[in-house]
């Protein structure tokens, strides 16, 4: 029997409360199904463990000839654009030769969709979003879908955001480190509170009377127009169950942390945004992001940064072997590693249990655009850290040889996250899982 521990046992989202303040507590040994056995203290049960997947795209991925390891295995060396990524060689499997549907160019929502838009107007389903409608509402956000700009770009000349939802619509993306600090920890007041349910109740009534307006619509309705009509109302219940989502976390104060000015952070922009998604993270106020980091078109390369860099990045990687742009492409590429590694020492230095949240999370660096001017949608480099308390077996570097799709390691972190895939996942641009991450 463990009486004792029914006793004094605590729930993962326990608050301390003050006048006007409630302050969310960090994963402690007393709230895990453990706690009763001192043997066992700060362990996490399997039933406890709080999977996490973090997708990034960096548009014009790396330069290929300085940052392709020359062995495979667990004793490969990491090259030069990589280096910085040395403290985390042995808690990630380094890709190289994987392949997209699309590169290039307005390649970015294929990356977690394996839809190419561009043959037959298709969209598809991102991986981020299958794998929040599995996990219901388990989190105050579903997911975070995050840009290097605030635009989805759908309809126009880039595509700029990496979550699309159940209906093929695409997410709009926060590129705001205040408003997205704002949005996941700022306490909300009694007014406001009281002003969302407002609005929910409203919304709600709405619905219902568009949906029963439907109904009576659709007994004169022609078998095309009944169809377009079931679109409509399967757009209907997804607000509406995420309507209800919200409505239930209302009552949840926000995680209290410290607050944090984002006012000046133009210069760190990336550090911010990292800072911000480690603590939405911490706090299991999401468990899945999805970060544009870098666009295929941008031409953001350090040069306001007094780094000396003469050109934007994609003016580099339009390089012709020029020697002195292939020089400062692996520059960029190892000052912009520092700053995943920046995220990754984040994660790692978060406890969770006898582990780490990074031990919990699977981070996946990856990339659309490869090849000697980053415009291909072959020799693709992808990082994968992370992850070894959800049953991933780093296998060092992996080299693809262009012959594994880009797929493969999205229906593997799917899966690692318990999510069931089949045939038609990522619009069936994989060809399994791998085999080398189990």
């Amino acid at each position: 029997m463990n009486i004792q521990r029914k006793r004094w046992t605590m729930d993962r989202r326990t608050f301390l409360r003050g006048t006007g303040v409630a302050i969310a507590l960090p994963w402690l040994e007393a709230m895990g199904v453990n706690s009763g056995s001192y043997s066992k203290a700060g362990e996490l049960a399997p039933s406890e463990i709080t999977g996490r997947a973090v997708f990034t795209c960096w548009g014009l991925g790396m330069n290929p000839f300085t940052s392709m390891p020359e062995k495979t295995g667990l004793d490969y060396v990491l090259p030069e654009s990589v280096k910085p990524l040395q403290p985390f060689q042995k808690d990630t499997t380094y890709f190289t030769g994987l392949h997209a549907v699309t590169g290039g160019h307005q390649s970015a929502h294929c990356f977690l969709t394996g839809v190419d838009p561009h043959k037959g107007g298709k969209y598809g389903i991102s991986c981020d979003q299958i794998i929040a409608d599995t996990l219901g509402g388990k989190t105050r956000f579903p997911s975070l879908s995050l840009s290097h700009t605030r635009q989805t770009g759908f309809g126009g000349d880039g595509q700029h955001t990496l979550s699309w939802n159940k209906n093929r619509t695409p997410i709009m993306p926060e590129d705001r480190p205040q408003i997205l600090f704002d949005k996941l920890f700022r306490p909300d007041s009694a007014n406001e509170v009281a002003a969302q349910k407002v609005r929910s109740a409203e919304q709600g009534s709405i619905l219902d009377s568009i949906r029963e307006q439907a109904k009576r619509l659709e007994g004169r309705l022609g078998a095309s127009d009944k169809i377009k009509l079931q679109e409509y109302l399967t757009s209907i219940r997804d607000l509406e169950e995420q309507m209800a989502t919200d409505a239930r976390w209302l009552a949840m104060p926000k995680p209290k942390v410290d607050p944090v000015d984002y006012a000046k952070a133009q210069m760190g922009w990336f550090k911010s945004m990292f800072d911000v998604t480690a603590l939405a993270l911490q706090t299991d106020s999401t468990r899945l992001v999805a970060f544009n980091v870098r666009s295929d078109l941008g031409g953001y390369a350090y040069k306001d940064q007094n780094r000396g860099v003469p050109w934007d990045l994609h003016t580099i990687t339009h390089n012709n072997g020029e020697e002195e742009k292939l020089k400062w492409w692996t520059k960029v590429d190892a000052w912009q590693m520092e700053e995943w590694v920046y995220f990754l020492n984040k994660l790692k230095g978060l406890r969770e249990g006898t582990g780490s949240v990074l031990d919990h999370t699977l981070a996946l660096w990856g990339t659309t655009n490869g090849g000697p001017a980053a415009h291909s949608k072959q020799d693709l480099p992808a990082m994968l850290t992370g992850g070894t308390r959800l049953g991933i077996k780093h296998a060092g570097h992996v080299a693809c040889g262009n012959q594994v799709p880009l797929g493969n390691l999205m229906r593997t972190v799917t899966e690692k996250m318990g999510v069931t895939t089949n045939d038609r996942f990522y619009g069936g641009a994989h060809s399994g899982v791998i085999k080398e991450l189990s």
